[in-house]
């Protein structure tokens, strides 16, 4: 059900008054427009700079500006004229506080439920108004579907071409396609402003501007709030995980098909030993899966104000209802949910912890979880029941096969030419070492060699060798995850 849908809903269901929590007031304002001519509903607009106005015309009601006019204004309109209508007001929640104002929207709202007539109050955010909470349905918009951005991106191009006649358009379907999945959680206007940004860098829209498009929804999503928005790796860059990449494979048809009587896959937890590519697993996942991979920060969510936390944690899961199909990336998830009795933060943590539970069980939108973990004792048992994952992989060191495959990976990533023979005796020599580890001695070699792409294995075998492995200074936790894993005949990577 897209936002269009889900409004008209409302409307029909005669709900006095409808919240839209937006940043596109554009796109909500067309989707309000279609609706009121659709069924046949006089539309009114009303912002403090505009005052009221009659949507289709734009005609202006006289001094209506102030919103205890404008309510008066609309009083008339409702008991006096009489008309089945929508009143479309902006940003009205900033003047709330006002007892003489709040008190006229509660005497219209009383009014007219159970009428055809609807309020519809458009904000950023919402409030939770205790006086209106009887009246109100919440909604959240301004996310077009892919069917809305398809359109969009047909149309900005149309637009475009009118004034550059020089643009060139070279995209397969599959192109489009990936293209649409990846403007999703867009507005109208960011849509816009990225096609247009593409376009003007070289008079081209092509594959090559799916990096583009990447990045700039990486900077919108980092800079406004508890999602953030990563690139897709390869499974060819992760070294090891053979039985993890054959249960994706196996199960990432089943993920977008309707048509099967078979359940569509929720998603894994992946628990192991720190630095040996959980990570980078979880971003390889959301690459194989074909969809977007999204970062869910859960500690943004909470705030030192009663009740914001929550709020916070309802608008997260709206989003990701919008994005969907999305991947969920839940990073060191134990550090979030770790057993507690939720007495030192009020019970905040016991009730997210509930929303959490409640949401992995019974969403219905597109949405695969991938969540990591270090340490496997400090998650609640809820967590580890089946049904909230499908499954729970234990990743240990790499092996000896494994490491090597690492080496190659970093040594090729750089443009670092080692013969086989070398690769293996350096692999050969790093027993307990991690993924991470062996990363950063090559790093460290090309820092430490006067030329950084010529550097010799016996540099990189003395970055090692001064390296500690984390499996030397932590042996105990890692063996207490191993037996833990053994104990529960956990499946390894």
């Amino acid at each position: 059900m897209n936002f269009e849908e889900e409004l008209l809903l409302l409307i029909k269901s005669r709900y006095p008054l409808v919240w839209v929590e937006t940043y596109d007031e554009e796109y909500v304002g067309n989707s309000i427009a279609e609706i009121a001519v659709a069924q046949g509903l006089r539309h009114y607009q009303w912002s403090v700079s505009k005052g009221i106005r009659f949507a289709p015309t734009g005609e202006s009601l006289y001094d209506s500006h102030e919103p205890l006019k404008m309510l008066k204004n609309l009083t008339d309109l409702t008991f006096v004229v009489k008309e089945k209508a929508i009143y479309v007001l902006y940003d009205l929640d900033k003047y709330l506080e006002n007892a003489t104002v709040l008190r006229y929207f509660k005497d219209i709202l009383e009014k007219i439920k159970g009428t055809p007539t609807t309020v519809i109050l458009v904000s950023a955010g919402y409030k939770d108004i205790k006086d209106l909470s009887a009246h109100v349905a919440r909604i959240t918009g301004g996310f077009p579907d892919e069917k809305e951005i398809f359109s969009m991106i047909s149309s900005e191009l149309l637009q475009i071409r009118k004034s550059l006649p020089q643009l060139q358009v070279d995209l397969r379907d599959s192109d489009v396609k990936r293209i649409t999945t990846l403007l999703k959680g867009l507005t109208s206007q960011q849509i816009k402003n990225v096609i247009n940004k593409c376009v003007i860098q070289d008079m081209n829209f092509d594959f090559s501007d799916i990096s583009k498009i990447e990045l700039y929804k990486k900077e919108i999503f980092d800079r406004d709030g508890v999602l953030e928005y990563y690139t897709s790796e390869s499974v060819s860059n992760v070294g090891g995980f053979e039985n993890l990449k054959k249960w994706v494979s196996l199960r990432k048809k089943f993920f977008l098909r309707k048509d099967l009587a078979m359940p569509a896959p929720k998603g894994l937890m992946i628990v192991g030993v720190s630095g040996c590519g959980k990570s980078l697993a979880a971003k390889a996942i959301g690459g194989e899966l074909g969809i977007p991979l999204y970062r869910l920060d859960v500690t943004k969510l909470y705030s030192k104000y009663i009740g914001e936390t929550e709020e916070n944690v309802r608008k997260a899961f709206e989003v990701l209802k919008k994005l969907s199909p999305v991947c969920v990336w839940i990073d060191e998830i134990e550090k979030i949910f770790s057993s507690s009795s939720g007495e030192i933060d009020g019970g905040v943590s016991k009730r997210i912890l509930g929303s959490f539970l409640i949401w992995m069980q019974e969403r219905k939108e597109d949405s695969f979880i991938v969540a990591t973990s270090n340490d496997i004792n400090s998650m609640p048992t809820e967590f580890l029941r089946k049904g909230r994952f499908d499954e729970i992989f234990f990743v240990d060191l790499p092996t000896a096969a494994e490491r090597e495959t690492i080496f190659k990976i970093h040594l090729a990533k750089r443009k670092i030419g080692l013969s086989a023979e070398e690769v293996k005796k350096l692999a050969a020599a790093t027993p307990g070492f991690n993924g991470s580890e062996i990363e950063q001695a090559v790093i460290s070699a090309m820092y430490s060699a006067e030329d950084a792409r010529n550097i010799s294995a016996a540099e990189v075998g003395r970055q090692l060798g001064i390296t500690t492995p984390l499996s030397k200074m932590r042996s105990e936790e890692i063996n207490s995850l191993r037996s833990w894993a053994k104990e529960k005949n956990v499946l390894y990577v």
